[in-house]
C-alpha cells in the first residue's frame, strides 16, 4: 500500500474541490464571468488527481469497493466528472454550486476513513 502516495493526491485534489466551489460561488454570486475558466481547469484538475488517488488506493489487498471508503471515493470522483459534463451547455453553474461542496465533503469523508 502506498499510502504517502494516496494521501498527496487526495490532499491536492481535496484542495482543489475546495477552490474550485469558492470560485463557483464567486462566480455566480458576484457575477464575475471571468474565473469560469479558472474554475472548470481547477475542477478537471482536481477530478484527476482523484482518479490517481483512486489508483494509489490499497487497503490491505481489496478492492476499491471492499470498503465504505473506497465507495465513497468512487462516488465523489464519478460525481465530479457527472458534474464536469454536465455543465458542458451554458447556464448550468448552479449547479455546480450545490455539487462541488458535496463532492468535497464525500471525498473527505472517503479520505478520512
Amino acid at each position: 500500500m502506498n499510502s504517502t502516495l494516496f494521501s498527496a493526491l487526495m490532499l491536492c485534489c481535496l484542495t482543489g474541490y475546495l477552490l474550485s466551489g469558492l470560485l463557483y460561488l464567486v462566480e455566480v454570486f458576484l457575477n464575475r464571468k471571468k474565473v469560469a475558466t479558472v474554475r472548470r481547469s481547477l475542477l478537471f484538475a482536481a477530478a484527476l488527481l482523484h482518479l490517481g488517488g483512486m489508483i494509489a488506493y490499497d487497503r490491505h489487498a481489496h478492492s476499491l469497493f471492499a470498503g465504505a471508503d473506497g465507495t465513497a471515493l468512487f462516488f465523489g470522483w464519478a460525481m465530479a466528472v457527472g458534474l464536469m459534463i454536465f455543465e458542458r451547455r451554458p447556464g448550468r453553474t448552479m449547479v455546480g454550486v450545490f455539487g462541488v461542496p458535496v463532492v468535497f465533503l464525500i471525498s473527505l469523508y472517503a479520505f478520512g476513513c
